[in-house]
């Protein structure tokens, strides 16, 4: 039954669907092979979602990867944000503060905005335009990841 497959239909404007057909052609495979390939490609970059045991700081590695792309191209705000990362529930051991999600939901729409939000985090250390991103993805991998790894130590 794992091998059953389905036929679907996909919309593609033309500027994405001449990229697909440009592709396929230099690496000399099918359209529909390409179009498997990085529907593959993206649900493994996506497959700590599709597992409901990860939860809050286990999704920042995630986060980090496509986070940004993944807010930009669904729209998401904040609070949808908060809610895909952390789940419905509140009471989390190890669940990403709102005032994080916020910051990582501005930096995929308004680097500026985070800038000035980051200066006041990092005490004055006066970050440059360009990058917010970088130190941002650096403040959430420190703060969520490492410690976590941290505490698995002891």
């Amino acid at each position: 039954m794992a091998t059953r497959k389905k036929t679907t239909s996909i919309r593609l404007n033309a500027n994405n669907l001449r990229r697909v057909e440009t592709i396929a052609e230099r690496l000399e495979v099918s359209e529909s092979e390409l179009i498997r390939f990085c529907i593959k490609y993206t649900l493994k970059r996506m497959a700590p979602l599709d597992d409901h045991a990860y939860i809050g700081a286990d999704l920042i590695p995630t986060l980090l990867d496509i986070g940004e792309d993944m807010t930009r191209y669904f729209e998401f705000n904040s609070e949808q944000l908060t809610k895909i990362v952390n789940g419905d529930s509140e009471e989390i051991n190890h669940g990403v503060a709102e005032s994080d999600v916020d910051l990582f939901a501005l930096a995929a729409w308004n680097e500026n905005s985070v800038l000035h939000r980051l200066n006041e985090i990092a005490s004055g250390l006066e970050l440059e335009v360009g990058t917010a991103s970088k130190f941002l993805r650096r403040y959430l991998f420190d703060k969520y990841v490492l410690v976590d790894r941290r505490c698995g130590d002891n």
